[in-house]
């Protein structure tokens, strides 16, 4: 109609943007729009990440986390438009750690080994090292000490958990071995002196504890006459030596010539050397004494004894003569282990 003005194209109203939420870096997010748009109505859309597209309800994949602006411009067919905006956060997505156990170990028992897992990794840099040290016991830690109390091939678990509980799995193994000792036995020989006084007609006894091992005791028993007429061989003492040993063994002798002795042997025989495994040297003991290389056979207490049977003297009327000091020597011989580890 001739003197109307033309008001150009309209506004479109209620047009916003529906924005998705929970989406994670790297998955679809589905985009959509309230409100009745007129029919043939173009959506225009930009993700604020340099992409858009065209559609009325698009999906978009974003590749990184991070907070985008949207926007929306929607153009009805007769040129009338309308717009909106909206924020859409897009979260971290939480790659799942890896898990590196390390390689196998080889060790001895009770020897300290140091298992690694540091080169485990995870995107987020936070994990939690749980081991299974495959003998009933557990550990935590990137680089955690064990030992192992016996020998054996163990396998060995790595579980490492990231902040978010994700987790991922390695194994390794243990290579555990018995201890090699070389043991040696060597013979040895100690003396006791044991000095004493034995009267007329009485016995003096007492105990003397010899060591595992022994092999040969001997006891020697002298005396010397204190009157000139026994000096003289005339009015000898009459002594008598007796030892005992605690398994049964008994040597006695007698006599008045000054010097007596008595000889026990108890083993004809030390162990050959040789190399043996085990856990500890308590372990390598424990074996020669359950095998018969350690003897007690003579341990023990043992019983000895001087008997004064006779002190005579040159004295008619009266016996002058008491008794008689005298000396004993015991001298025992024993084998004794040395253990040495072998490297």
């Amino acid at each position: 109609m001739a003197g109307c003005l033309d008001a150009g194209p309209g506004t479109l109203e209620d047009v916003e943007i529906v924005v998705p939420e929970g989406i994670i870096e790297g998955d679809s997010a589905q985009f959509s729009l309230l409100g009745s748009q007129p029919s043939g109505t173009k959506y225009y859309w930009e993700f604020g990440d340099g992409n858009g597209i065209v559609g009325a309800a698009p999906a978009h994949t974003y590749a990184d986390e991070g907070t985008y602006a949207v926007r929306l411009t929607a153009v009805a067919p007769d040129g009338a438009t309308g717009a909106a905006t909206a924020s859409v956060e897009i979260m971290h997505r939480n790659l799942p750690p890896t898990a590196d156990a390390g390689p196998g170990l080889q060790a001895r028992v009770h020897e300290q080994l140091r298992f690694d897992g540091s080169n485990s990794s995870d995107p987020e840099g936070v994990l939690d090292w749980a081991w299974d040290f495959g003998d009933g016991v557990l550990g935590s830690g990137a680089r955690p000490f064990h030992n192992y109390s016996a020998p054996g091939n163990y396998s060995v678990t790595l579980v490492v958990t990231d902040a978010e509980n994700l987790t991922a799995t390695a194994s390794t193994w243990a290579e555990v071995r018995l201890r090699s000792y070389s043991v040696a036995f060597s013979e040895t020989t100690r003396t006791v002196t044991v000095p004493g006084y034995t009267v007329e007609g009485d016995m003096t006894e007492w105990l003397e504890t010899l060591p595992y091992n022994v092999t040969s005791v001997t006891l020697r028993l002298e005396w010397s006459e204190d009157e000139d007429a026994d000096l003289a061989g005339l009015f000898p003492d009459d002594f008598e030596l007796r030892g005992n040993s605690v398994l049964g063994a008994r040597e006695t002798a007698r006599s008045t010539s000054g010097d007596l002795s008595v000889n026990f042997t108890v083993l004809d025989s030390i162990p050959v050397a040789r190399e043996l495994e085990g856990e500890s040297g308590a372990d390598i003991y424990a074996q020669l004494l359950a095998g018969g290389d350690f003897s007690a056979k003579g341990r023990g207490d043992w019983t000895l004894a001087v008997t004064c049977h006779n002190a005579p003297s040159i004295g008619v009327v009266f016996d002058l003569d008491d008794g008689n000091d005298w000396v004993l020597t015991l001298q025992y011989s024993y084998y004794f282990a040395t253990v040495v580890e072998l490297a």
